[in-house]
């Protein structure tokens, strides 16, 4: 506590203070020089953490969040970014001790209050206050206030602050779809309905928002006669209905998606924020400072670095023949760490890397690009069946792997053999051998032949599950048509649309075979390789346990997080795993997979320090050899990564 007061006086000091003022704009000069983003998110978290850190109360905690958050915005502001979204308080917070949610919710109106004012700081920098959530769930004297001081704020300017209180993003999905499904019953105005959400600045996701005339209204009430033009009202016709339509009705309406969102505290999850919008080329940035530390060098630096990746993605557009030739070079050494290891590790060595880890995840779920080179599928299919193998020896009992264009479900025979042969690798003869489902939405489950012997009793299964940005939005456009025509036909109401039952459908969806499923002989040398997903499907089935779709850890084997384009409804709190600023594990031509990155995962979920059974060996003396032709190159300015050494493994 001491420390806090003195660090508040240090900085209210006048030669302190004029030097903060003229460092935050000489920075925020710099930043505008580059390019800048349209839209920033905040899930802003560790209030109560920073509290017991420094031995105060939780009150004084969540009091200093909301003096960074004044900051923040001021920063924005001046770096000239359009839209600012803030994760203020989520639906599940009501389950916190009531005196705490009621001090949250006090400094909410208080702080408020104060920046909306003439003269404060929306006022002065031109922006308007838009809250949205399930503003039902709070007092009446506190929606009375949020109408109060958003509708001060409205003509302000055109810069957005969005506050997202008693919030969460699968109830706003929930209430976009029956938005939907109500305005399919219904005549809705289609020439202005967008416009008319964006000009509502207190959005509540319980109510379904009077844009749509109620059933014993009449087309004439409210309107001028002679205005009435009776084509422009119409129900939607569920065919119609496309993601465009749910992006309407969500509460971001009118906003650009999210440029970056950044999270503080060191949680490496969405927490249920914005997963529609951040599905598809928003830059998702952990970071480990608590909220009340978030001051100008980080947001800073977060900025930067943003910009340092835009940077990068331009530049990889360009032929430079230094990177070629670093990329070729490196391409071979991606192969050496494989086959050093390939004799090495065993189901034991892989057992006892984990050995300790306190928890694992259920289901493991992991973003794969299809590179364009002449063998890339055959290299994204070998990195499918490794991954396989290492969590089937972990014991994960699902492994999801998402490849955006889908093109892994037009080879599950091959890729299931591929997998078969690698399991045996690792298991051998074994009785102990896991059975192989490969799983695709709606087409069914590809598994081992009936025709062969029993498995072993003893032995495990894992699932392997195959994604593509079909099983995503499309989806949710999907389950949305179905629950309007049963709504149109008297089979549904309203009332009934809510998150339990849209979680429900998309698993019945998901699970859902609209082919049979083809029985795969573990010994045919015969593989197809059609590029039509419902060739050569048999007439039989194989049943499997109702799947788990959200999993519980996420990997991106990637320098930073871009979900880009993976099913926004099953992340909701799932872990995330990414390789952060470790650019030596992503090399070659493809992004590749390696074994320390995938125990490196593992060991983040459980919260745990690597073992050192899993630290890397001494380099041999090839190895040692290729590292000084990489610094050769290095020095001469061909750019490659560090060589990956292999892990040391014991039986």
């Amino acid at each position: 506590m001491h420390f806090l007061q003195f660090s508040e006086y240090f900085q209210a000091s006048t030669p302190i203070a004029w030097c903060s003022i003229y460092l935050e704009e000489f920075l925020m000069q710099a930043l505008r020089k580059g390019p800048v983003p349209q839209h920033l998110a905040f899930v802003m978290d560790g209030n109560r953490r920073f509290a017991k850190n420094h031995n105060i109360s939780i009150a004084k905690g969540h009091q200093l969040g909301f003096d960074v958050v004044q900051k923040i915005l001021e920063l924005c502001f001046m770096c000239d970014i359009r839209v600012v979204t803030m994760y203020f308080f989520s639906i599940e917070n009501f389950k916190r001790p009531k005196s705490e949610v009621d001090s949250i919710m006090e400094l909410f109106e208080y702080s408020f209050r104060h920046i909306s004012k003439h003269g404060g700081l929306l006022h002065r920098y031109g922006a308007t206050l838009r809250i949205s959530g399930r503003l039902d769930l709070l007092e009446p004297n506190l929606q009375s206030t949020i109408q109060e001081i958003t509708d001060l704020t409205r003509d302000y300017g055109e810069k957005v602050v969005n506050i997202c209180l008693s919030y969460t993003s699968r109830d706003e999905i929930a209430s976009a779809i029956r938005q939907t499904v109500a305005d399919c019953k219904m005549p809705v105005q289609t020439d202005n309905y967008g416009d008319r959400f964006r000009s509502d600045l207190v959005r509540d996701s319980s109510t379904i928002r009077p844009f749509y005339l109620s059933p014993d209204a009449s087309l004439c009430d409210h309107l001028d006669e002679k205005s009435v033009d009776i084509e422009q009202f119409m129900a939607i016709s569920p065919q119609n209905i496309t993601t465009e339509t749910l992006a309407d009705r969500m509460l971001t309406a009118g906003d650009p998606p999210p440029d970056i969102l950044i999270r503080t505290s060191g949680a490496y999850r969405l927490s249920d924020f914005l997963l529609w919008q951040c599905h598809q080329g928003t830059q998702i940035l952990f970071r480990t400072t608590l909220w009340p530390d978030f001051r100008h060098w980080q947001f800073f630096s977060t900025i930067r670095e943003w910009q340092q990746q835009q940077r990068k993605q331009k530049l990889m557009t360009k032929n430079n023949t230094k990177r070629l030739l670093g990329q070729r070079f490196h391409a071979t050494l991606d192969w050496i760490p494989t086959i050093v290891n390939s004799n090495r590790r065993t189901i034991k060595s892989m057992q006892k890397d984990i050995k300790g880890l306190r928890r694992l995840p259920e289901h493991l779920s992991v973003i794969l690009p299809l590179g364009k080179e002449y063998d890339a599928l055959e290299r994204l299919m070998d990195q499918v069946a490794e991954m396989v193998a290492w969590s089937a020896c972990a014991g994960i009992s699902t492994l999801s792997v998402y490849e955006k264009n889908g093109t892994l479900k037009s080879y599950v025979p091959m890729l299931y053999q591929i997998a078969i042969r690698k399991l045996t690798l690792y298991y051998g003869s074994s009785s102990e051998k896991p059975v192989v489902h490969v799983f695709v939405p709606r087409n069914g489950i590809y598994c081992l032949s009936p025709a062969q012997p029993a498995v072993n009793p003893g032995s495990t299964g894992i699932t392997l599950l195959l994604l593509s940005e079909s099983d995503g939005r499309e989806t949710l456009v999907d389950l949305t048509k179905s629950l309007a025509e049963m709504a149109q036909s008297g089979k549904l109401l309203l009332d009934d649309i809510n998150i339990e039952l849209i979680d429900a459908q998309l698993n019945e969806i998901v699970s859902q075979s609209s082919h049979s499923m083809p029985a795969i002989h573990e010994t045919s040398n015969s593989i197809g390789h059609s590029n039509d997903p419902d060739a050569n499907l048999p007439k039989s089935s194989t049943g499997l346990c109702p799947l788990k779709l959200e999993p519980d850890l996420l990997f991106i084997f990637a320098p930073y997080v871009n979900l880009d384009g993976y099913p926004p409804w099953q992340i909701r709190l799932t872990e995330i795993f990414y390789m952060g600023g470790e650019s030596s594990s992503i090399t070659g031509r493809d992004k590749v997979v390696k074994y320390r990155t995938f125990l490196r995962g593992l060991y983040q979920y459980a919260g745990a320090e690597m073992s050192d059974a899993a630290r890397l060996i001494p380099e041999s003396a090839p190895i040692c050899v290729l590292a000084a032709v990489q610094y050769y190159l290095s020095v001469s300015g061909i750019k490659v990564n560090a060589i990956d050494r292999p892990m040391r493994q014991t039986d």
